[in-house]
């Protein structure tokens, strides 16, 4: 069995330029899922994987800076080779590009390939028109490849962003959903995405994310004043609950209590304003993801505020719950319904969804021994080292695809 893994990742030889030229988010959670992806594949094939990809960045002029991006390849090791293919990054027209620099590549793999392709799989990370549409098209001309679609989010949901470019995009975007007969095989974030996407005679899996045990590292106590510091690190979008998070800080007294905020988002506004007036919260702006994680370490709890309220909560992880999890800092958590039930033994979960209840938790928890809170953390790391690390994860996609060859 032969696998192509089509990605939309950053190579290592590409991140400081991403990082320098970007205006507004970048995409490191969805970045960390496909290079723990890559490693559980490499880990488990018992052949050799080919990396066709194309880097996920804003788009020239708006969120990027540069309205190229180069051509780069990179050898993983000896049987996994990364070639990221150049395209115009120009806003509504850069899919067009991305899409006909994937198929050209895939095209020239299978043109080069003497086995007829019985035996291939190609997986397509995210339902992402330019990748999707390269994979299809390629299926087309070799109908032996069979196609596997990694679904992290679903379209419908992508972002908040209400810009005219953005709602132009969705104007003109395909409707993908059509082409969902022609992939053969499924990893969803979610079960509810199953029933969504409505299969029933495919094979399809769960792996709501998954941990590198490299990224592992002792807890750190910063607290020698005994600051209590709450950590938020991610997207700073309004429906991610941040402004109830803001708003239950302000009622916790005490110039103990600190918040820290990392990223950037529509409520940046905010929380600048919020800052000058309290100066026990501190913005830290866009920070790249090693200085995130450091942070993480030193707090004295992390907190996701996503409320359950939306239909989309049924479809998404929070990638940085298993994140948190993995610092071995302890976390605060609102009940969502696509977090698996098994996770909660190993989180400290707000009961309500009202400000009140979610600025108790945070004091309730902020208030415990030390030693009761690093034995928390180290518990949850535990479970997503052991449970959740990248080789048991993706073991569970190769044995999919074996089955389905």
């Amino acid at each position: 069995m032969s696998v192509i893994f089509l990605s939309n990742l950053f190579l290592e030889n590409q991140k400081i330029s991403i990082e320098n030229n970007s205006k507004g988010n970048i995409q490191y959670a969805a970045n960390t899922l496909q290079w723990n992806f890559v490693k559980g594949i490499v880990e488990n094939l018992d052949s050799k994987l080919e990396i066709i990809n194309a880097p996920l960045v804003g788009s020239y002029p708006l969120y990027y800076k540069k309205i190229l991006l180069k051509k780069s390849y990179e050898i993983y090791n000896k049987t996994t080779s990364i070639t990221s293919v150049a395209y115009i990054n120009l806003a509504i027209f850069k899919n067009l590009f991305i899409k006909k620099a994937l198929q050209k590549k895939l095209e020239l793999y299978f043109n080069n390939n003497n086995n007829n392709n019985k035996d291939c799989h190609i997986i397509v990370y995210g339902m992402l028109a330019p990748w999707v549409l390269a994979a299809i098209d390629v299926k087309k001309k070799y109908p032996n490849i069979k196609l596997c679609l990694i679904v992290p989010d679903l379209p419908e949901h992508f972002g908040d962003n209400k810009s005219k470019i953005q709602n132009l995009r969705k104007k003109i975007q395909p409707d993908l959903y059509k082409y969902i007969p022609l992939f053969d095989t499924f990893v969803f974030l979610t079960s509810e995405m199953a029933k969504h996407f409505e299969i029933k005679n495919k094979p399809w899996i769960v792996i709501e994310g998954m941990v590198n045990p490299e990224e592992t590292f002792v807890k750190i106590d910063a607290n020698i004043s005994n600051k209590k510091i709450i950590l938020y690190t991610g997207t700073l979008a309004e429906r991610y609950g941040i402004l109830d998070l803001l708003e239950s800080f302000s009622q916790i007294e005490g110039k103990d209590f600190e918040l820290w905020i990392c990223g950037a988002g529509d409520t940046e506004g905010t929380i600048k304003l919020k800052a000058e007036k309290d100066n026990r919260i501190k913005y830290w702006g866009l920070l790249p993801r090693e200085q995130i994680l450091d942070l993480q370490r030193k707090a004295t709890v992390l907190i996701n505020p996503r409320n359950a309220e939306g239909e989309y909560t049924k479809y998404s992880f929070p990638s940085k719950i298993m994140e948190y999890m993995l610092s071995g800092t302890p976390c605060i958590v609102k009940a969502l319904p696509g977090i698996p039930i098994e996770y909660y033994n190993y989180l400290y979960v707000v009961e309500n969804n009202d400000i009140l209840s979610l600025k108790n938790k945070i004091v309730e928890v902020c208030n415990k021994e030390k030693d009761e809170l690093i034995e928390f953390g180290k518990l949850a790391q535990g479970f997503v080292l052991n449970e959740k690390n990248y080789s048991v994860q993706t073991k569970k996609m190769i044995e999919m695809l074996k089955l389905n060859n």
